[in-house]
């Protein structure tokens, strides 16, 4: 005799949750890889490149642009801590309205 067993029993909603992130990645509203960090590597690369290239040269353009390297640096790190941010925040705001959603 075979019985009709839900396999997710009270996991439904978490069900629900995982399908709805599988739909946002396959309808690529998702990236999969941030574009803004490949090319701001890329760039960074690049001008590290050049730098190296005038390393003999104590020239002002040789030390601006080492100094502009760091910055870029320093402010994409800045920049992809804060993106980091608004993911947990918009996730954590996301949690909160389900709640909401459940308690009413």
């Amino acid at each position: 005799m075979t019985e009709n067993i839900d396999p997710f029993g009270n996991d439904m909603a978490q069900l629900k949750a995982l399908m709805q992130v599988m739909d946002e990645i396959t309808a690529l509203r998702v990236p999969l890889v941030d574009t803004a960090d490949v090319v701001t590597n890329r760039n960074i690369r690049n001008l590290e490149k050049w730098a190296l290239e005038y390393v003999m040269t104590d020239g002002d353009l040789v030390h601006d642009l080492k100094s502009a390297v760091i910055e870029i640096k320093y402010l994409a790190s800045i920049i992809k801590d804060l993106r980091g941010r608004l993911r947990e925040n918009e996730t954590e705001i996301r949690r909160l309205e389900n709640q909401l959603h459940r308690a009413n």
